[in-house]
């Protein structure tokens, strides 16, 4: 269900931990389905959390809406490197949206950040005709998903959320196609995990 910029986040437990689920920013809701799915995904990662000697302190979950843009190889331009355009325009946005979240993370030397993004690409006629009916399956767009986290980690990090990537211990990054009822859908579902090390 769409929620209106503004309005308080929602809780509830998902595989025994507290999940938020923020809409920073005006646009399409997430649709059930790709939630559902990214909630399991990020539930099954953080199970093997504790085994890692880290413990969940805090957490955020923002729905960034709009095609996911893969970090460009910077171009030289008078003798210095240059982000291309296009990779500046998105990392804006999820800074703007990152910055927009009513949450202020723990800090501290025991505290360590874990990121689990799920890029989500507007499914295509191709997709259609092969009869691809999972979630998760190859998209014909061509966008590298090492490149669209690099992407979503550096727009993060102007927010107050993350003050330096180098602080994220650990990424889950999962691709994905929009489903049959949304099939234009585009988005990027960014969770973060404030971890304390419990156990070295």
């Amino acid at each position: 269900m769409a929620r209106a910029f503004g309005r308080a986040p929602t809780a509830g437990p998902v595989w025994g931990v507290r999940v938020t689920l923020h809409a920073p920013m005006i646009g399409p809701a997430c649709p059930g389905s790709v939630n559902a799915l990214a909630l399991a995904l990020y539930g099954r990662w953080t199970v093997d959390f504790e085994r890692l000697g880290l413990a969940i302190v805090d957490e955020a979950r923002i729905w960034l809406p709009g095609r996911p843009v893969p970090k460009g190889r910077p171009r030289a331009w008078k003798s210095r490197l240059v982000t291309p355009p296009a990779t500046r325009k998105f990392e804006g946005a999820v800074a703007m949206a990152c910055s927009r979240v009513d949450l202020v993370p723990p800090r501290g030397e025991e505290i360590v950040v874990a990121a689990h993004v799920s890029a989500v690409f507007k499914r295509t006629g191709w997709e259609d005709t092969q009869k691809r009916r999972e979630l998760v399956v190859k998209s014909r767009l061509r966008a590298d998903l090492d490149n669209v986290v690099k992407s979503v980690l550096d727009g993060a990090q102007r927010s107050h959320l993350i003050e330096d990537d180098s602080h994220v211990v650990a990424v889950n990054a999962w691709r994905m196609v929009a489903p049959f009822e949304a099939p234009k859908l585009e988005g990027v579902i960014l969770s973060l995990a404030w971890c304390s090390v419990v156990d070295r």
